[in-house]
């Protein structure tokens, strides 16, 4: 009799938390479902490999369009990284299966941060140009002439002859004619100096591409080695994960098999 009612309470036991069973179910299906949508956006980086190759951005616009662009996807990156911490919570080896996520994510920060620096290059590189071209334009206004009284001109005695002689010994009209020559001075000088100013603009600009060519370089060259080792590392993971997941199947299997055991009972 005592072992009857032993059974009969156990089998009251399980058909109470069979409703609570199923809604974990439910709610760990859909934490499967997110984290199979952050797994793709942490393995995704398709956006360094369009951004990162030299010359890729090329306007202010678009270095502009770049930037927004990587900011939504840090975005996404962090809801990622939380969807991927709910799941991990839920299974065996959590700490293991979180690295993992963080892992990925600072692999993908990496590389964004890695494209908006060649973006703000190219905006330095315009605002520099925009600020050599005011600077330019402000030197090359001319300041209004003095008007002075006819009375206080020292009339020349010989006119000065502005203009230059031909091979046939005509004098042909100045170049610069109605200017001094301190003002052409002025005026060699100004453009001498853009012209220094460009030659520099340029030589830094392509210094600057050849530095961040090489540090490109050498960080996809890191990045291939760390992907090699996560992914011999993920494998590794994959495989304890199946194991567990038998393990855990052939205990819910026993569990099924001793409840419909119970049920013969009433």
């Amino acid at each position: 009799m005592i072992k009857r009612f032993a059974f009969f309470a156990s089998a009251m036991i399980l058909m109470s938390t069979t409703p609570a069973l199923a809604a974990s179910d439910a709610e760990t299906a859909e934490l499967k479902a997110k984290k199979d949508a952050a797994d793709l956006i942490l393995n995704d980086d398709s956006f360094y490999r369009k951004w990162s190759k030299p010359g890729a951005i090329k306007t202010v616009e678009i270095a502009e369009k770049v930037k927004k662009e990587a900011e939504a996807i840090q975005d996404s990156l962090d809801v990622a990284v939380s969807d991927s911490r709910a799941w991990c919570n839920t299974r065996f080896f959590v700490n293991a299966c979180i690295n993992e996520a963080r892992d990925l994510s600072y692999d993908r920060n990496r590389e964004l941060r890695q494209v908006i620096v060649l973006a703000d290059e190219v905006l330095r590189v315009d605002r520099t140009r925009r600020i050599a071209e005011k600077l330019e334009a402000q030197r090359a206004e001319k300041p209004e002439p003095i008007k002075m009284r006819k009375s206080h001109v020292k009339e020349s005695e010989s006119p000065l002859n502005l203009g230059r002689r031909s091979a046939d010994g005509k004098i042909k009209p100045s170049e610069h004619v109605g200017q001094t020559a301190e003002d052409v001075r002025e005026n060699n000088e100004r453009a001498r100096l853009a012209r220094e100013q460009e030659e520099a603009n340029i030589a830094l600009y392509e210094q600057k591409q050849r530095e961040t060519a090489a540090r490109l370089a050498e960080a996809e060259a890191k990045a291939a080695q760390r992907r090699a080792t996560r992914e011999k590392n993920h494998e590794r993971f994959q495989q304890r994960m199946k194991e567990r997941t038998e393990a855990q199947e052939r205990y819910e299997r026993k569990q099924q098999e001793k409840e419909s055991g119970l049920k013969k009972f009433f």
